[in-house]
């Protein structure tokens, strides 16, 4: 069994099994890296930006996870994913060993997968301040301008 190197953007990882094509995104626990085999194909978990190893680091480079995989069956999943929207957006890739998957992971750190964390110092991602009203004075000044309006 040739392996390769999976390599997922998205912070909680992907449960997914070889050979079958994956509907729905689970949430593993991103500190037990593991593979199963069952009936339906090798079930596993690909780590996510937020993986960290048994110390507590984080092991990503450019917000991408990694984890070892078998290479064709990986590369078949793939395949028949081929329109998941994490595939089709580059947040799931593969590569032929761990630096060629960092390499490639360097290149695609600029993509964004819409679950960043949020940048508290501009939190409205255009350099503005973030409003400072109470959720009670929105509602009332929205009240206040509806009740204008009619």
């Amino acid at each position: 069994m040739a392996t390769a190197v999976a390599a997922c953007k998205l912070p909680h990882g992907l449960q997914i099994r070889l050979g079958q094509k994956t509907e729905a995104v689970k949430m593993p626990n991103p500190l037990d890296n593991h593979c199963a085999i069952s009936d339906e194909g090798a079930l596993v978990v690909l780590n996510g930006s937020q993986h960290r190893n048994a110390d507590g680091f984080p092991e990503t480079v450019g917000g991408y996870g990694f984890t070892a995989v078998d290479a064709d069956g990986f590369k078949a999943w793939l395949a028949s994913n081929k329109d998941h929207p994490a595939v089709k957006n580059g947040l799931i890739f593969v590569e032929k060993d761990h630096n060629a998957a960092k390499s490639e992971a360097r290149n695609r750190a600029g993509l964004k997968s819409g679950a960043e964390r949020l940048d508290y110092d501009n939190p409205l991602g255009d350099g503005s301040i973030a409003p400072t009203k109470s959720l009670t004075q929105a509602k009332s000044e929205a009240a206040e301008q509806q009740a204008a309006a009619s």
